[in-house]
């Protein structure tokens, strides 16, 4: 994967377009922790699983993104055509409804 591939995926995974500020960037990543934060997940050891790996992906996304901020910003993405717009992303990274099903609320 080349490095505009890499900005486009994790632009992706973050629910960003270019331009974005650092404070749209902390404030989506901020977001994709809370919805994917692993002890959301406790009784349910296969979203568990995948909220791991998601949250792996978003941090990385996050530093990436943290760190060539000026030059992303600078000269853009090659693919930025190919973003969602912002009400599309809203839902993008999120967790499915088929999979928040299998959740059990005992006792509730």
């Amino acid at each position: 994967m080349d490095d505009q591939d890499q900005i486009h995926e994790n632009l992706t995974l973050l629910e960003l377009t270019v331009p974005f500020t650092r404070e749209s960037l902390h404030e989506h990543y901020r977001d994709l922790i809370q919805i994917w934060h692993p002890d959301r997940y406790v009784h349910n050891e296969r979203l568990k699983t995948k909220a791991e790996e998601k949250l792996k992906l978003i941090n990385e996304a996050y530093e990436n993104l943290s760190k060539n901020y000026d030059a992303i910003n600078r000269h853009g993405s090659k693919k930025q055509t190919s973003f969602r717009s912002e009400a599309e992303s809203k839902t993008a990274a999120r967790p499915k409804n088929s999979d928040l099903h299998e959740f059990s609320f005992d006792g509730v």
